[in-house]
């Protein structure tokens, strides 16, 4: 929408009625008359307001020297953030308890093995996109390549590019032999897709058998199953219990190798998604891990235009109810409490941020109104050299927020949430403090991979590994 003011409302004078059908009729043509007028005057002052908001300074946001956004990965993003719409609105009317109990610093025996993990998702490169042989073999411990799909109730086609991508990635692993490199597996609900495969034992058997052979086809080290999301958005308890089923099936098959190919699962962040998706304490018997996807809080929604963090870790002291549940504490312990230990929780942290078009240049703190995304990144999915790059734009200012530990930034109607260093060790120091498994990036393709920040590569998922293993 343009403009959040409201339309004006029109007055009328009480018409006196007339004995006869003309005076009816004279009335039906001077009401219709003047609602159009009101419309029109509406629209006017509507496209007046939206013209004299726009900034007095207007960067040119659409041509930026950094890199295209995969299409792939954009499709994918765009797709959870419509189904994190769906649950938020689901979340402010469900009684799920905004109080979760979390201590200070979670007790850990110490004959327990410190073995941190930092999975990193890479995306399958598109025209000038990061490249496998530019990724530090020593960067993460664990590398998801993402993402194949299903399709027909089947693995979907690895092609020749694909496949090329695939071995230089394994690569990587003759200068770091600890690297695990694992097979994303990605989609959602549709004709043919996940939905339809875990239905049938046969189907769910052919999938698996299909899997396991690409695995050792490459040499890599496990799956992960990146469903958005199970019994989703339309409640389906079956579909709840195949999912598990197939966890089940492919840890058996796994162990019929007699080889430890690794499982991993992609999960949502919403108290509804969570509940509704999946049975945690069956899930947790067959993964050998989850990937908490923490991000995706706040973006720009129809029904709440208003700025908010993309991935805060805490929640601000106004935020109540449904609203208080959105933030990365609040998800981690409540997959902990419903039944997912924490050694099997990896917390995701996000290289991307999320643009908004501010009503008011003016009124750029946290809640303030907005009429859309931002011109800033693709449909508001904003890369961390694209906020580089807007942060060096003569004007930008940028805060960084104490509560919810996340910064924002922002230029004339130009808004954007996004996670810098300070933020990103603040969670890498969350993690390791309360005994998480580790911390997932995603993605190294939205990582400043050329240098254009600070002169060095990768400069968030860096700062996560520093962080990360010096709490070690």
């Amino acid at each position: 929408m343009s403009s959040t003011r409201p339309p004006l409302q029109a007055k009328y004078e009480l018409l006196l009625e007339n004995n006869g059908s003309s005076s009816t009729t004279k009335k039906n043509i001077l009401v219709a008359v003047i609602t159009v007028g009101a419309l029109l005057m509406t629209c006017i002052t509507a496209y007046v307001s939206w013209w004299l908001l726009q900034p007095v300074i207007e960067a040119d946001f659409l041509h930026m020297n950094v890199p295209e956004t995969v299409p792939m990965t954009l499709h994918m993003l765009k797709h959870r953030a419509k189904c994190y719409e769906k649950a938020f609105l689901q979340l402010n009317s469900s009684k799920i308890d905004p109080i979760i109990h979390v201590p200070a610093r979670s007790p850990v025996p110490s004959s327990s093995p410190r073995v941190l993990k930092l999975v990193c998702y890479y995306s399958f490169p598109y025209k000038d996109d990061l490249k496998p042989e530019r990724i530090d073999p020593g960067l993460c411990t664990h590398i998801n390549i993402a993402s194949l799909a299903v399709t027909n109730k089947s693995l979907s086609e690895i092609t020749p590019e694909i496949s090329k991508v695939i071995k230089e990635v394994v690569a990587l692993k003759t200068q770091k032999p600890l690297l695990k490199v694992l097979l994303c597996i990605g989609g959602y609900s549709a004709p043919g897709g996940f939905n339809d495969m875990v239905k049938k034992h046969e189907d769910r058997k052919r999938f698996i058998r299909q899997v396991l052979q690409v695995l050792k086809d490459y040499s890599l080290d496990g799956v992960d199953l990146d469903w958005e999301f199970p019994s989703w958005p339309e409640e389906d308890k079956q579909e709840k219990i195949d999912f598990n089923v197939l966890l089940r099936e492919f840890r058996e098959a796994f162990e019929e190798e007699h080889k430890p190919f690794l499982l991993s699962v992609a999960v949502g962040s919403p108290g509804s998604i969570i509940d509704q998706s999946y049975d945690v304490e069956e899930m947790a018997k067959h993964v050998d891990y989850v990937n908490l996807m923490a991000y995706d809080y706040h973006f720009y929604v129809w029904y709440f235009p208003v700025t908010g963090a993309n991935a805060p870790l805490f929640r601000r002291p106004g935020e109540k109810g449904f609203l208080a549940t959105l933030n990365t504490n609040w998800s981690s312990w409540y997959w902990v409490q419903k039944g997912m230990p924490k050694e099997k929780i990896v917390v995701g942290v996000p290289t991307y941020g999320h643009s908004f078009r501010l009503v008011n240049a003016d009124n750029h703190g946290w809640s303030a109104p907005v009429s859309d995304v931002g011109k800033l990144g693709s449909n508001g999915f904003v890369t961390y050299p694209e906020v580089c790059w807007f942060l060096t734009k003569e004007g930008a200012a940028h805060e960084y927020d104490m509560d919810s530990q996340v910064p924002y930034a922002y230029l004339g109607q130009e808004w954007v949430s996004y996670d810098d260093m300070r933020s990103i060790a603040s969670k890498a120091t969350y993690v390791a403090n309360h005994f998480f498994a580790g911390v997932m990036v995603f993605s190294l393709n939205q990582d400043d991979y050329n240098g254009l920040c600070d002169g060095a590569p990768f400069v968030l998922t860096q700062q996560v590994r520093n962080v990360l293993f010096d709490q070690l």
